[in-house]
């Protein structure tokens, strides 16, 4: 059946379903993106906000395939899979990643429902013209019945990730909010401290060097760590133990520190693992 040339009230809602839907597959892929570019490996905690914008800067640039993949490879994986890191970590280190986890036959059918409807998202921009003739009004009924269902399924799925990317930002203000308040900061850099270097050295000199007592002169750690690793400990010392060796061993908080008398009347500093 021909439209009537006076009556293109049909052809003309099929049209505007044809870009509702278009729409709809942006939102979709914009929500994508964010939930893939919020992923962050494992990285110096100071490099964190300009990774994340080159992350997201070429994240922008990828298809919805593309972005989609990556939804299935990161969001998808095993919760327990980890980020690497160098063997030697010389500041903190911070690593964030949201998993999808469920029952893996629910994972694998939405794996394919996103996948369906990326391949419809694809269909619908390249290759409807050649299956619909907008001239014709069953051709026109017919496809703005199939769009009807189409925006159905991709609300659908709107739904499901922007949830997740809800979930996502609250996660990820929450943990801002904490590297950014003091008790944070003293987290980080405790953590920071305690798998250091420096943190293995001093548990080694306190074993090595330890008197009968089990205590260690405080001095002789130092004169130990200012050969072994001079720009390390001197920078550590600075930026942790406001110069001060008593108040940087105080900051790991691995060690118990305490005063003794010389027999010159003075007092020098010992320290040994806490037990």
């Amino acid at each position: 059946m021909t439209i009537d040339p006076a009556d293109t009230v049909v052809r003309d809602e099929t049209l505007r379903k044809i870009g509702r839907n278009v729409v709809l597959f942006q939102e979709l892929e914009n929500i994508l993106k964010f939930l893939v570019s919020s992923q962050h490996p494992s990285m110096p905690l100071s490099e964190a906000m300009r990774t994340r914008e080159v992350r997201a800067a070429s994240i922008q640039v990828r298809t919805l395939g593309q972005v989609a993949g990556q939804v299935v490879e990161e969001l998808y994986a095993a919760s327990h899979t980890e980020s690497s890191a160098p063997a030697e970590i010389t500041e903190p280190w911070v690593a964030f990643a949201f998993r999808i986890e469920g029952d893996p036959a629910e994972i694998e059918e939405s794996r394919r429902t996103l996948k369906a409807l990326i391949d419809e998202r694809n269909d619908l921009v390249h290759q409807v013209l050649s299956r619909w003739d907008p001239r014709d009004a069953g051709s026109c009924r017919t496809l703005s019945a199939e769009l009807d269902e189409q925006r159905r399924r991709i609300i659908a799925e709107i739904e499901r990730y922007r949830a997740f990317a809800n979930t996502l930002k609250e996660a990820a203000r929450e943990l801002r909010d904490f590297i950014e308040s003091d008790d944070g900061k003293r987290h980080f850099d405790v953590m920071f401290l305690q798998n250091s270097r420096l943190a293995m050295m001093l548990a080694q000199i306190a074993r090595s060097h330890a008197r009968a007592d089990g205590w260690t002169l405080l001095s002789v750690a130092g004169t130990q760590l200012s050969q072994l690793i001079p720009e390390e400990f001197a920078k550590l010392k600075r930026e942790h133990g406001e110069g001060s060796l008593h108040r940087l061993v105080a900051a790991i908080d691995l060690f118990e520190i305490a005063s003794e008398s010389t027999s010159s009347g003075g007092t020098r500093a010992i320290f040994r693992v806490r037990q």
